[in-house]
């Protein structure tokens, strides 16, 4: 929604816009949740991180919205919808009617069932501002934390849970960190140094419950039960008084269903757009509604127009931005995206080695790692002598841009000259 507002306003347009969110504070970066705002030092707080902040652009904060004319309902939810007599009603009470309405809803974070004990106290997700300062606050008492999942929620807490000295375990059902993107010649560096950070990586396990105590009616978290691979006879156990569970997220599109979407089982989940952002489907006007960010479900171009969601933070805004042009100036040029992952860690105050990736492209074809990561490390996606997708860790500003154009314009590629390349240097080099 902040990205959206930004592009409104620039518009001179911000007082045709109305932002209805059921968070308490104005539109924000999210990336900063899991990384500065964990910080023993220095941790960031509101308005820092108000979009677009990550962006290098003016925090959005109250000033901007109220000089900008752009209307915000806070700690209100969307609990209906009439597509079409084009009418929202709200948690307030209150019917809306619009011209155009832009689904911006993101997602959430997949919960435990509580018969595994997922709503013990001590046991935390993170999706918003609210999560994030409520594990920071037990984060000043607690001794020994598990997370549960391999991904980015697993990677960037445990590096905050460390850095507070916290005996932190990363409990995982995939063979290696970051699997979803990462093979296991890249993530082995990875997690060799988060080991040496006192890192506990355990792979292949079975969550069976989390285990609490205390009087019956405060239940608090003190140990994960797990099993490993196949062998469902030998139960293993980590003593923890605070938990994070990283499992994925979901993509929920209530009350908005009505709208052509896909399930999350099965399918990219999310609601069906096209190139330009649009949904279809309940009666829909044709340009009355649209759906950005992470609930979209669009056409990715480099892919041969595959259906595809991406829940990052680098496509929340540039979907926004391409709706915005679509709604505004009545653009028809498709949304070429080209898939853009990063992550920051152990970047805190007093940090003896900085941790900081960025990924280009597609994860297609086969995967080119060099480099020995002390500290750099790139990994190339080739196919047919061709450059689908770079990953580099530790690079310079003259450097990530020179591995986004060969991602972005797939450049050819000798893969034996690459392959004999002994340094990230050497291969930067074949770029140009």
């Amino acid at each position: 929604g902040g990205y959206l507002a930004k592009e409104f306003a620039a518009q001179g347009k911000g007082r045709e816009l109305l932002i209805i969110s059921d968070e308490e504070v104005l539109p924000y970066e999210r990336p900063a949740l899991t990384k500065q705002y964990l910080h023993k030092q220095g941790p960031v707080r509101l308005p820092q991180f108000h979009t677009t902040a990550g962006t290098g652009g003016k925090v959005q904060d109250e000033d901007w919205y109220r000089d900008n004319e752009v209307e915000v309902m806070l700690n209100t939810r969307v609990v209906k919808v009439d597509l079409r007599g084009q009418t929202l009603a709200t948690s307030t009470g209150e019917a809306i009617p619009y011209k155009t309405l832009v689904v911006a809803t993101g997602c959430t974070a997949k919960k435990l069932p509580d018969i595994m004990g997922g709503s013990l106290g001590g046991v935390h997700y993170i999706r918003n501002i609210a999560d994030v300062q409520s594990l920071y606050d037990q984060m000043k008492t607690s001794k020994k934390a598990a997370i549960i999942g391999g991904g980015y929620i697993a990677m960037e807490t445990a590096a905050a849970l460390a850095t507070w000295g916290i005996k932190t375990s990363i409990l995982m059902p995939e063979s290696n960190l970051m699997s979803s993107l990462w093979p296991t010649s890249i993530a082995n560096h990875y997690e060799k140094f988060y080991a040496s950070k006192g890192i506990a990586i355990y792979k292949g396990c079975k969550l069976k419950c989390i285990k609490g105590g205390g009087s019956a009616i405060n239940q608090h978290c003190t140990q994960v039960h797990y099993t490993i691979g196949m062998n469902e006879d030998k139960l293993y156990a980590v003593e923890a008084d605070l938990v994070v569970v990283g499992i994925g997220a979901a993509c929920p599109v209530g009350p908005f269903d009505q709208l052509e979407h896909q399930s999350d089982i099965g399918g990219t989940g999310g609601i069906v757009v096209d190139g330009c952002f649009r949904a279809s489907g309940g009666g829909v006007t044709p340009g009355s509604v649209y759906a950005v960010g992470d609930v979209a479900a669009f056409p990715l171009l480099r892919a041969g127009g595959q259906l595809t969601r991406m829940q990052h933070v680098d496509h929340a805004r540039k979907s926004a931005a391409h709706a915005a042009a679509a709604m505004l100036t009545g653009s028809e040029e498709p949304y070429d995206y080209m898939p853009y992952f990063y992550s920051r860690v152990f970047e805190h105050p007093g940090s003896d080695r900085k941790v900081s990736w960025q990924f280009f492209g597609l994860q297609q074809g086969n995967v080119i790692v060099i480099g020995d990561f002390n500290p750099r490390l790139a990994a190339f996606w080739v196919m047919d002598d061709q450059i689908k997708g770079v990953l580099l860790e530790s690079g310079n500003a003259e450097e990530l841009s020179c591995i986004k154009e060969a991602a972005h314009c797939q450049m050819e590629v000798e893969t034996k000259r690459l392959k004999k390349c002994s340094t990230v240097e050497d291969a930067l080099h074949m770029l140009g």
